[in-house]
């Protein structure tokens, strides 16, 4: 089973986000003994894509890390969670949308990973809705720039984008 531990890693996706009121996961790599670990979500007071280590919550912060609010959403996106070193990069698109420093453990092992619900709830809050598409996780590498372009490149045609 896999873990991100400290070290590098990528988590990309494609995502048409139609709903985001009720903290809706779009992922939880926790398995259902673990209280911790990390996942990704929409924050349920700011609306915004939050990425959680475990430990921390990044990325729906207003003043610290700006994101993107529910009007963004529309629409099919690439997004992108990197981390090099202890600098933790949000991209929308290939474009950068938030940026915070993080050297978490996330020690958890991906055992029984969920997408698109919150790990063993049966929560119609917590459900995403909308629609997912090529999932990418590079643990041990977190792509650079003309990787992440590379990626968008070869599928923003099939999502309409050009």
């Amino acid at each position: 089973a896999g873990q991100f531990g400290t070290g590098d890693f990528t988590i990309e996706f494609w995502a048409n986000i139609k709903h985001t009121t009720g903290a809706p996961y779009i992922f939880d790599f926790r398995n259902t003994t673990q209280t911790s670990g990390p996942r990704i979500y929409i924050h349920g007071s700011t609306e915004k894509l939050a990425f959680h280590t475990g430990t921390s919550a990044l990325f729906f912060n207003d003043g610290i890390n700006p994101a993107f609010t529910v009007g963004s959403f529309a629409g099919w996106r690439q997004y992108i969670i990197r981390r090099l070193g202890s600098t933790t990069n949000l991209y929308m698109n290939n474009v950068l949308k938030g940026t915070a420093t993080n050297s978490d453990n996330m020690s958890t092992s991906f055992t029984e990973s969920q997408i698109g619900q919150e790990k063993d709830k049966d929560n119609a809050a917590t459900s995403f809705r909308g629609y997912l598409s090529i999932l990418r996780i590079y643990k041990g590498k977190a792509l650079n720039a003309t990787e992440r372009l590379t990626n968008f490149n070869a599928d923003k045609d099939r999502y309409g984008l050009w």
